[in-house]
């Protein structure tokens, strides 16, 4: 928990906890939020995490990898929520070994959002 304390920059909300219900009558669905949405009202914002399993035999840049393919259905819907399009384009990460992915870069969303395409009112 230091490492990750030391080294992640914001809190992690939601992502990797349990989220779920509990009836009346005692019936109970949970499940654990790892590539969920959380839609933001206030800010007009969608926010996910994206992470993997770190371990002293871990390849950084296989990590790397799997965090872009575990992000991109999720960059996918709200590209196309927004845009009723998605295009493929190149993520690099500078200054490694990594080799380009064709997933969407982080700031695909140049534009402002149509969040109510993807959650409604």
């Amino acid at each position: 928990m230091e490492i990750i304390a030391r080294f992640e920059q914001r809190l992690r909300g939601i992502y990797t906890g349990s989220i779920g219900y509990v009836s009346e009558d005692g019936a109970a669905q949970f499940n654990i939020a790892i590539r969920t949405l959380v839609y933001h009202r206030a800010r007009q914002e969608v926010s996910f995490g994206s992470g993997g399993a770190i371990l002293a035999e871990s390849i950084p840049e296989d990590e790397y990898r799997e965090i872009l393919i575990k992000a991109y259905p999720l960059l996918r819907a709200v590209a196309l929520a927004n845009f009723g399009a998605f295009e493929q384009y190149r993520v690099v990460k500078l200054g490694t070994d990594i080799p380009e992915t064709e997933l969407p870069p982080a700031n695909y969303l140049s534009e402002p959002p149509q969040w109510e395409r993807l959650f409604g009112d």
